[in-house]
């Protein structure tokens, strides 16, 4: 696995600063979707995917953490 699809329904008790993209901040979004690196721990109920290199989400992932690697 390399990286995962995260999907809260409903607002984790987390701060902003914890990464958390703010619910409330856009209008009649019920979901919020983000990827996330495997080692990022989850803070309340969720949708969870996980991507391999063999699928383009994981391999995206992987070729944009190699790049900044690279940089």
């Amino acid at each position: 696995m390399v990286v995962a699809s995260v999907t809260y329904t409903e607002k984790p008790s987390m701060t902003l600063e914890d990464g958390f993209v703010d619910v409330e901040e856009e209008e009649n979004q019920e979901e919020v979707a983000s990827m996330w690196d495997l080692s990022r721990p989850l803070y309340a109920d969720c949708k969870l995917e996980m991507f391999d290199f063999e699928h383009p989400n994981g391999k995206m992932a992987f070729w944009h953490s190699s790049a900044h690697i690279l940089g």
